[in-house]
């Protein structure tokens, strides 16, 4: 009797799940086809009405819509927008052949672009390697080239990006560990490492381990072309192929007054020429809660006062800005703009001039 209540109670189990895997897989492709044909009539409603699925007036940082894309799908049309947009944010010789090359080496490719017109705003490169050193396996998350424009710097969509990553791979190898390398060739890249991650280096606060410095010196090492130098010392590669243009991640006498400022400035002192720094971080738990909550006080708008203030400034200029061009010949900007009365007023200047403009407040 208990055998066959055993056999019994096996039957039953094995009914029960092989009903549910076979009715969960079609619940699963319904399912499947209801949010397909959802997400085509969202493409018709925004071909049909355009701008108006969008709102012109939001900030350019939550404008931004992200997807991923493998490095080998890209096409020689795809490669050729990325490398104008590349030469459009910094000074080059680079050839089209080197910049695709340097594509390739990385698996994936973050392509941004604007919600509102579709247009590229920005692109990074990012890999994944496992690395084992001293009988210890790691995995490390590799970024590479990150170009944005300048108004949609600063936003929550690279945090996000990055926290996708992360927490995918702690979730699916919770007892390996994780570390984040990046090229700094701005400050502003530098800061955002530190302000959101807790274990960074190098730092002006604490020394390097050995097993982060190896790491950091393998990874610059395998990217360094022959003509290049690089320091083991500072961590910085001297490459001089390109720079950020002028306008770009500027440093002023007031930003050098934090401490990470001055220590990436001291550390780097020929970054306008393009040298860059690498920068590793040991990803800990907690850090995941710091990037999210960092990532949501973006989206929602909450920061200091002076960056505050910045915002106002820049979606009173929004309001205005119907449309801009770039002339590539003498990089400088054409601005068209509607005043008080509704004419279209031309201004012409650099992207520092157009940033720095502030509409007058009878025109608003």
């Amino acid at each position: 009797m208990q055998w066959q209540a055993f056999l019994v109670g096996v039957f039953w189990r094995v009914l029960f799940v092989t009903l549910l895997f076979y009715f969960g897989r079609k619940l699963l492709r319904v399912i499947g086809n209801v949010l397909y044909q959802l997400r085509e009539h969202f493409i018709l409603w925004n071909v049909a009405f355009g701008g108006k699925g969008t709102r012109r007036n939001v900030s350019h940082r939550l404008r931004l819509h992200a997807y991923v894309c493998k490095s080998s799908l890209l096409d020689t049309t795809s490669m050729n927008e990325l490398f104008s947009f590349g030469k459009h944010i910094v000074d080059t010789d680079v050839t089209f052949d080197m910049f695709r090359k340097a594509v390739l080496s990385y698996k994936f490719v973050i392509i941004c672009r604007d919600k509102v017109d579709g247009s590229l705003r920005g692109m990074c490169l990012l890999d994944k390697a496992t690395e084992i050193k001293g009988g210890q396996k790691c995995t490390l998350i590799k970024m590479g080239l990150a170009f944005f424009e300048n108004q949609y710097q600063g936003g929550p969509l690279l945090y996000y990006i990055v926290f996708y990553h992360i927490l995918k791979e702690i979730l699916f190898h919770p007892q390996t560990p994780v570390y984040l390398l990046i090229k700094c060739f701005s400050y502003k890249s530098y800061l955002a490492f530190q302000r959101t991650l807790g274990n960074v280096y190098p730092s002006y606060h604490s020394e390097i381990p050995e097993f982060e410095r190896n790491l950091i010196n393998d990874f610059a090492n395998s990217v360094r072309r022959p003509d290049e130098v690089y320091n083991p010392d500072t961590f910085v590669l001297e490459r001089e192929m390109t720079q950020l243009k002028n306008y770009v991640a500027p440093i002023t006498k007031e930003e050098l007054k934090n401490p990470h400022v001055k220590f990436f400035t001291e550390r780097n002192p020929g970054w306008k020429k393009g040298h860059c720094m690498f920068v590793i971080a040991s990803i800990k738990k907690w850090d995941i809660f710091l990037i999210f909550v960092k990532a949501i006080k973006r989206a929602l708008g909450f920061k200091s006062e002076k960056g505050k203030k910045s915002d106002r400034l820049r979606q009173s200029f929004d309001r205005h800005l119907s449309y801009q061009c770039q002339d590539a010949q003498d990089q400088v900007l054409e601005f068209y703009n509607l005043d008080s009365s509704g004419n279209v007023v031309t201004m012409f200047g650099t992207s520092a001039d157009i940033n720095a403009y502030v509409p007058s407040q009878s025109s608003l």
